[in-house]
């Protein structure tokens, strides 16, 4: 690895700063990587923020408690399949209170863990009729169970209210200062199978899931796009409005974030924009929060400009889209366009639910 050393000059310039692109007086440095010196020039604001980076400590792994942590994952298989006769009724009275027309049979208690039963367990709707069936008969888990049908028109009507649901819910898991991670991952439509694809030609196309996660992980903000949506696109309509109220500290994303909106509305809010340029990227754009990113990967690297801003960090969004897509699987099996939508924002709310155990 090239070693580089850092001397200082004692003349002062009247030169632009490279960082923040000041004109007050500069300090004058030399950087010598393989006895090729270049000039650089900072000014003395900049060189308070410790610039260029110098060699940081070594950041220490926090401990994990493998119990707790081995627990949790088996509370998730933990489904509640037991609802008592009293909690039955009084949920039922609370639902038909208003209701127009023919009462309902079925609380909602059980329609979601049929959801759960059925998003989990991958079971089609005349299977899950059949094993919730048998837990109301044999095992008396519930008084009854529906048939297939009224079972699909229910859980289709629930799903509508995923997406509000999960909104008020995930933003009350957020805590100022926290870091906001941002990223979108592919969703197949109704898998039919590969062979169907490449024999018949058919392109069934791809759903994109944009989640924003928190330092833990937790989904705070959803959005569900067709596959040609750009990620810069989706960040300036759904999370940027609520950067000023989040307030983090950090906002790692990945080069695709790589727009001069996206660097405004993070530097608006307070944040640090952690966003690699793309390559090629030069400092004389319209953002200044942009402008500064690139100047400093140009001196020092990207490296060393990841480490000091902890790009790292971008990856709790990974981890959550793994462990989506190990629960759910990279499909839906709805085959209406609006089901689709709203079967991705019911399985967001599912995990956050199951990872509250």
């Amino acid at each position: 690895m090239r070693q580089k050393t850092l001397r200082k000059d004692k003349s002062l310039s009247q030169s632009i700063c490279r960082f923040c692109g000041s004109a007050r007086l500069v300090l004058r440095f030399s950087l010598k990587i393989k006895n090729n010196g270049r000039q650089r020039l900072y000014c003395k604001a900049c060189q308070k923020e410790d610039y260029p980076s110098v060699k940081q400590k070594k950041r220490k792994r926090k401990p994990r408690n493998w119990n707790a942590y081995n627990s949790q994952l088996k509370r998730r298989g933990e489904l509640e399949i037991y609802i008592s006769k009293e909690d039955w009724d009084a949920e039922l009275a609370g639902m038909n209170r208003e209701k127009n027309g023919r009462p309902l049979s079925y609380p909602k208690m059980l329609i979601s863990t049929g959801m759960a039963i059925r998003f989990t367990q991958h079971f089609p709707y005349r299977q899950e009729e059949g094993f919730l069936g048998k837990l109301a008969s044999s095992f008396k888990a519930f008084p009854a169970a529906p048939c297939y049908t009224q079972l699909c028109r229910r859980v289709n009507a629930a799903m509508r209210d995923s997406k509000q649901m999960l909104s008020v819910r995930a933003l009350s898991n957020w805590r100022p200062g926290d870091i906001l991670a941002v990223d979108s991952s592919g969703i197949k439509v109704f898998n039919r199978g590969e062979w169907i694809r490449h024999k018949h030609k058919v392109k069934r196309g791809w759903l994109k899931l944009h989640i924003a996660t928190n330092g833990n992980g937790e989904a705070i903000i959803a959005e569900v796009t067709e596959e040609d949506v750009g990620d810069a696109e989706v960040f300036d309509r759904t999370v940027a409005p609520h950067l000023k109220k989040l307030k983090p500290k950090r906002v790692p994303l990945d080069s695709g974030y790589d727009k001069n909106s996206v660097f405004d509305a993070i530097g608006e809010a307070g944040a640090d924009p952690v966003i690699p340029p793309r390559d090629g990227a030069t400092p004389k754009c319209d953002s200044k929060p942009r402008r500064k990113v690139v100047r400093e990967m140009m001196d020092i690297g990207y490296k060393p400009w990841s480490k000091k801003h902890r790009h790292c960090e971008r990856w709790v969004c990974e981890g959550y889209f793994a462990a989506f897509k190990g629960t759910f699987g990279e499909y839906v099996v709805s085959h209406k366009a609006e089901n689709m939508v709203n079967e991705l924002y019911t399985k967001v709310l599912i995990l956050q639910e199951l990872r509250e155990l």
